[in-house]
């Protein structure tokens, strides 16, 4: 809960750091427990610039992803959120993956 009890100013600098860190750091991040709550906090409540930026490392890395705990955690906290254009991204994306 620390990261949600951050000011405004730390807290974007630490988002804008995770999702600017590149794809290697991003799957570090979001299948780590820690990171991956701060993943789904910003799904919940960051920015829209923000949020959108998140989502596509989420697609970027679906597959690895979805067969991980943590990283599941924040795949459905997509889903949660996203509503239908988010629903249709990720099965969009599996179908990709599926057809190689």
């Amino acid at each position: 809960h620390a990261f949600e009890n951050l000011e405004a100013e730390v807290k974007d600098g630490i988002v804008d750091e995770l999702i600017n860190s590149g794809p290697v750091v991003f799957a570090e991040v979001v299948k780590d427990q820690w990171g991956s709550h701060c993943v789904q906090h910003i799904l919940k409540h960051g920015s829209e610039a923000h949020r959108a930026q998140t989502l596509l490392h989420l697609l970027d890395g679906l597959l690895d992803f979805a067969t991980s705990e943590q990283g599941a955690e924040s795949v459905t906290q997509a889903l949660k959120e996203g509503g239908e254009a988010t629903l249709d991204r990720i099965v969009g994306r599996m179908r990709e993956a599926a057809n190689g």
